[in-house]
């Protein structure tokens, strides 16, 4: 469909997009051990019970959320689920006390205050501190 997001691929190699070489674990230890975190206090009464007492309360535990989930989901009548949009509420109130102005060239700078940075939109780039133009980090807009 777009040429050069073609070529782009061929440069990576399929190790960074095809599914047959991604790892199934995670990567990141503290990922892995907060969800086996979570699920060991989900499941707190139902660990003291004989074996087959605790997976079958398991089984309907876990069932009867996956259930409750799709309900919710169901009957939303938004495109992003409220958790994301929860989250997107909080970063626009974080965001409306920055100042964006225009520095010309493609060029953008964003203030708060003392901390500000510059963004080179034709770059894709910008800066850790608008003061400090030393470092620049690449980023994708």
């Amino acid at each position: 469909m777009d040429v050069h997001a073609w070529q782009f691929l061929e440069k990576k190699g399929p190790k960074h997009f095809c599914r047959l070489f991604f790892k199934p674990y995670a990567k990141c230890d503290s990922n892995d051990n907060n969800m086996a975190e979570i699920f060991k206090a989900f499941i707190i009464e139902e660990r003291f019970k004989p074996i087959w007492a605790m997976l079958d309360e398991i089984f309907k535990k876990v069932k009867s959320r996956v259930t409750s989930k799709k309900h919710i989901v169901d009957h939303l009548q938004q495109d992003i689920c409220p958790v994301i949009l929860k989250k997107l509420e909080k970063a626009k109130d974080i965001c409306r006390w920055w100042q964006l102005s225009r520095a010309g060239c493609g060029m953008y700078s964003v203030n708060n205050g003392s901390d500000g940075f510059v963004v080179d939109i034709v770059a894709k780039t910008y800066t850790c501190n608008a003061w400090e133009l030393s470092g620049i980090h690449v980023i994708m807009l």
